[in-house]
């Protein structure tokens, strides 16, 4: 059986077995989560070498069309029991992130009793010392404190002079985490936040800055809008994670919200029923370029749990009428989330058989890593193809673990029986082209990793992160907290680590870091024979740096100076604002432009550039010492500086206009267009679509000789 007709046995055989508990969702989205390099996301286009001004095609069940409003929504409401239900077919045996293999508590063996007894004591000795000081501050210091903060912060403390992901989660931390991994949360759909003044500074009340498709989006809420109140509550001054709060809930609960929008004086209101909101890590797939080249995009932006399964069903629409030629997979700023996510994306492209990758760790104890390899084969066996416990000295009491993953055929329910899925999804002949830089990090250098040393795809863009450690994740105390701490390393399947970084030993409860010197980094050799370095992430097969925002493009983007123009726009625009944003021709013209020149040159009169704050300094520093005269110098350099800055107006024109364009729409339109069009001049898509159409050039960069070249080459 074709690997398309069991995708459509198994879809068939979900629309019986009725999904219940989410709802469908038009559209996917973006999330700002917190800020983290551990193994735990920006997009945007028009059109990438291909025919400019034309809207790429987006996914769709069996058909391709221009209206994307109407696609996202056929697509997603249609394939939502799939993408559900293929996420646990794929398992989610690991459902904490960064998942190594899960470790099961024993009383450790009779030989080991006096050790662990001297271990436990020292333990408690610490335990009673830090409580001892605890209350003494509380009794005794001279302001009262709070006990729950204070504790945390000792904790944090601890832990970050270990290395920078072992870290204690409160319960708003462990909550954060839970949506990551399982990639929803029950709330309205909105994305919030609190406006910046020309100085940076935030201002009291809160935006509306996107609105998902499915959810607030299809409510009438735009980005743009102002929230007034929530339930009644007064939300101006209060902060962003509060009102959060008071917007998410139980789903079937309703929440009342007022709101006010710009041009329009009457204040509007909602009442939005909260459901479970889906985070997608797949925000856009689509064909690109010339339709007879038969090329394919996909973003992942994340490794949720249900990451396979929303990629696995993307593709499988790309190349549901005819195999596709070329996929590009773009991972660019993906920081990573489960292992076995990682493991289940990577059984799309790679061969039966092969490893994915392999996990190396400390246990303590044998007998207690003894009973972890069984309870790892226990959940994962498709996965895990053995577990090697070794002593790692004669007068050591610990042990190592390894377990190692491969590429393994999936068991699809179909009816009553089940039908194996044998990997890859994707045809082996399709040419694979990867993208990353220097924000791609854990989980997807697992991926990346292993595609890269099994030749089955060319790396373009800059050397990734280098994170190579896993984390996992332990519930602690009564109250919902949690601990996550590093258990292992990872390693592709040529045997490299790509950590970049050593961590020394804490000074001041600060840990240090060293990058690997080049001299040290060891080479492996892909299965072709192509030398690759470990400790230093995945350098690319084809270096391009991406193109850097200028300085002005910055410092307009960190003052929100963008959105706020694009909501003076709206209020011009009342009625015909909507109908300009969806049309085909730019919003931005000549004139739009010049207004916006205008508009900062005004109302960003107190416009700060990016030097300013250190000639202050240096005007202070020259009164202090004697040389006032020189201020007269400082001045004229600031504003030969201040010019420089703005004559990127002109320098700059083309970076600056698409951004505006982007700011403009996304009060208008759905996010995955804003997604599509920020592809529009990005170089290095443009050289991977020129790599995914070229064989000859494909199989050249991934070493492929002549006698293997049939493998991987189809006629176009």
């Amino acid at each position: 059986m074709s690997h398309s007709s069991t995708f459509l046995l198994f879809t068939l055989s979900l629309s019986l077995t009725g999904v219940v508990g989410f709802q469908p969702i038009a559209s996917y989205h973006s999330l700002h989560l917190r800020p983290t390099s551990s193994c735990l996301h920006q997009h945007q286009r028009y059109t990438l070498g291909v025919r400019k001004g034309t809207v790429p095609m987006v996914v769709n069940m069996n058909l391709q069309s221009k209206d994307r409003n109407d696609i996202s929504k056929t697509v997603w409401n249609q394939a939502l029991s799939a993408f559900i239900a293929i996420s646990l077919v794929f398992g989610q045996s690991h459902l904490e992130a960064k998942a190594a293999p899960p470790q099961t508590k024993v009383a450790p063996v009779q030989a080991n009793n006096v050790a662990a007894e001297e271990k436990n004591s020292k333990i408690e000795e610490k335990v009673e010392l830090f409580a001892e000081i605890l209350k003494d501050i509380q009794n005794l210091y001279v302001e009262p404190v709070d006990l729950d903060k204070l504790t945390e912060t000792g904790f944090n403390a601890m832990l970050s002079s270990l290395d920078p992901y072992t870290e204690f989660e409160n319960v708003q931390a462990a909550q954060q985490m839970k949506v990551q991994t399982f990639g929803n949360y029950g709330g309205v759909g909105l994305v919030i936040a609190k406006p910046k003044n020309s100085k940076g500074e935030e201002l009291p009340y809160i935006n509306i800055m996107g609105a998902f498709e499915g959810y607030a989006f299809d409510a009438g809420l735009r980005a743009g809008d102002v929230l007034l109140s929530v339930n009644g509550k007064d939300v101006k001054d209060l902060p962003v994670d509060k009102v959060s709060e008071l917007l998410k809930g139980d789903p079937g609960t309703s929440v009342k919200i007022r709101y006010s929008r710009p041009g329009i004086a009457e204040v509007q209101e909602q009442e939005l029923k909260r459901r479970i909101v889906l985070l997608r890590d797949v925000p856009l797939g689509m064909m690109i370029g010339d339709e007879a080249e038969k090329i394919g995009y996909v973003k992942l932006q994340g490794f949720s749990s249900s990451a396979a399964a929303e990629l696995a069903y993307v593709i499988s629409q790309l190349q549901s009428k005819s195999p596709l030629n070329g996929l590009i997979l773009d991972l660019r700023n993906n920081p990573g989330g489960l292992l076995t996510s990682a493991i289940k994306v990577s059984d799309l492209f790679i061969g039966e058989g092969k490893d994915i990758v392999t996990t190396r760790g400390r246990l303590i104890e044998s007998n207690i890593a003894s009973d972890t390899a069984k309870s790892e084969l226990s959940q994962d066996e498709n996965k895990v193809d053995k577990s090697l416990l070794t002593k790692s000295g004669q007068k050591s009491k610990t042990s190592s673990f390894e377990t190692v993953y491969k590429a393994m055929p999936i068991l699809i329910p179909a009816g009553n029986s089940r039908v194996a899925f044998h990997p890859p999804l994707l045809d082996p002949s399709t040419r694979l082209v990867v993208l990353v830089n220097k924000n791609t990090a854990s989980a997807s250098e697992i991926v990346a990793g292993a595609l890269q040393d099994h030749d089955r795809a060319v790396i373009i863009g800059e050397t990734t992160y280098g994170k190579g450690l896993v984390q996992q994740l332990q519930k602690i105390g009564k109250g919902g907290t949690q601990i996550k701490f590093t258990v292992g390393k990872y390693y592709t399947p040529s045997g490299r680590c790509i950590q970049s970084k050593t961590y020394k030993e804490a000074k001041n409860g600060f840990v240090g870091t060293e990058a690997t010197a080049i001299a040290e980094r060891k080479v492996f050799y892909t299965d072709n024979g192509r030398p690759v370095r470990d400790a230093g992430g995945i350098e690319p097969d084809i270096a391009m740096q991406p193109a850097q925002p200028g300085q002005l493009e910055k410092e307009l983007e960190k003052r929100d100076t963008f959105f706020k123009f694009a909501t003076e726009w709206q209020k011009k625009h009342v009625d015909d604002g909507e109908a300009l944003a969806k049309g085909p021709l730019p919003v931005v013209t000549d004139e739009v432009y010049k207004e916006f020149q205008r508009y900062v040159e005004k109302e960003e009169s107190e416009f700060e550039g990016p030097f300013d704050k250190s000639l202050e300094l240096m005007q202070e520093a020259l009164d202090q010492a004697g040389y006032g005269e020189a201020k007269n110098d400082v001045q004229s350099l600031q504003k030969h500086l201040s010019s420089l800055l703005m004559g990127e107006f002109d320098k700059n024109r083309k970076d600056i206009m698409k951004r505006l364009e982007i700011a403009i729409r996304q009060h208008y339109v759905p996010e995955s267009y804003i997604l599509s069009l920020s592809l529009a001049d990005d170089e290095q898509v443009e050289k991977a679509y020129a790599i995914a159409k070229d064989g000859a050039q494909y199989q050249t960069v991934l070493g492929v000789t002549n006698k293997d070249a049939s493998l991987t080459s189809r006629a176009n």
